[in-house]
């Protein structure tokens, strides 16, 4: 049975400059939820550097600014197959949970950028749902209740890590700061770990609910796509395969 189909925010990060591939894939993406009459906005945010303060301006309009569903938010070098994206909003609609696809870091051997809660070596053409610690934002599915509770046990916060503040956008708008680094302990250790804006939402998700689980999903096949400086030596070296 299909998951429920789902209104969508979709929030495009294009500061360090889109990609060929991402760019092909946001328009086939649109193309496609056109087709299917699939209820959509877009929003490109392109000239903030700092990607937790833009995370988090996409995160606030989309729930004070709008009545959608999912807001789904994409990084500016990920490629996907057309409907990837609009399956991936209606899983978290389904689940009522956020749901990440995983994608691998932009480096051979170094893993995904998600971390699950059981170690776990992916495969093409799997369509498989598992629990995460913590979850990257490239392609990053937040159905609404989920937001909502982490802004209103935030604001109930002063000073810890759950804490939401509302701050002002250089625009002079309102912001609420979901996506603000933290520190938290490492278990068993006197040491703490530094967590970046992705995986301090994951956080703050899990400590506003922790009923409510996060999860990454195997059927997106997304590739992350990177510069790679060739040497002239290379040109050289026998091609295999």
């Amino acid at each position: 049975m299909e998951p429920p189909t789902s209104s969508i925010f979709l929030c495009a990060f294009t500061y360090g400059n889109v990609t060929a591939h991402t760019a092909f894939s946001l328009a086939n993406e649109m193309r496609e939820m056109d087709k299917r009459g699939i209820t959509f906005e877009s929003r490109n945010l392109h000239n903030d550097a700092l990607i937790s303060r833009s995370r988090s301006k996409a995160l606030t309009d989309f729930l004070l600014g709008s009545r959608l569903d999912v807001c789904v938010m994409v990084d500016h070098d990920l490629e996907w197959e057309a409907g990837m994206l609009s399956a991936l909003a209606s899983k978290a609609h389904e689940l009522q949970s956020c749901v990440a696809g995983i994608y691998a870091c932009r480096g051979v051997g170094c893993g995904v950028a998600t971390r699950v809660l059981t170690p776990t070596s992916f495969k093409g053409l799997e369509d498989k749902v598992i629990e995460a610690q913590y979850l990257a934002t490239g392609f990053l599915a937040i159905p609404r209740v989920a937001a909502e509770e982490v802004l209103k046990i935030g604001l109930g916060k002063d000073e810890s890590n759950q804490a939401i503040h509302p701050c002002k956008y250089s625009d002079g708008s309102l912001m609420y700061d979901f996506f603000r680094p933290i520190s938290v302990p490492l278990v068993g250790s006197s040491s703490y770990e530094y967590l970046s804006e992705d995986y301090a939402f994951g956080w703050r998700c899990r400590a506003a609910n922790p009923s409510r689980k996060l999860y990454a999903w195997t059927k997106p096949w997304l590739r992350h796509h990177g510069d790679y400086g060739f040497t002239v030596d290379q040109a050289y070296v026998e091609r295999r395969g």
